[in-house]
């Protein structure tokens, strides 16, 4: 009925909150905390066939990090399973927002 979180929706969030895992676990690896880290997801439906055709997400960090940590999130997140999981005939926009210093 469209009245609460549809098994798509829930997909799409599975696979920001899986990002922001496997890059936690692996920052700290490293010493580095990404606490405060969010995600912010929008879905895009395909009608024929019905399926997801398109996840954006921006992934919002609290402070700046190096290039070099910054290289080692968004590998983090790629290789997340969910991601790793997911058609490849869905179309999926990560970006990656840093927190810069006013």
């Amino acid at each position: 009925l469209g009245e609460t979180f549809s098994p798509t929706d829930l997909v799409c969030v599975s696979l920001a909150s899986c990002m922001l895992t496997i890059m936690g676990i692996s920052m700290q690896k490293h010493q580095i905390e990404i606490k405060g880290a969010t995600a912010k997801v929008k879905k895009t439906m395909k009608s024929n066939p019905r399926m997801i055709g398109q996840i954006d997400i921006a992934i919002y960090f609290p402070e700046d990090y190096s290039e070099k940590n910054k290289k080692i999130l968004k590998k983090s997140a790629l290789s997340c399973p969910v991601h790793r999981s997911l058609s490849s005939e869905i179309e999926k926009n990560i970006k990656f927002i840093y927190k810069t210093i006013d």
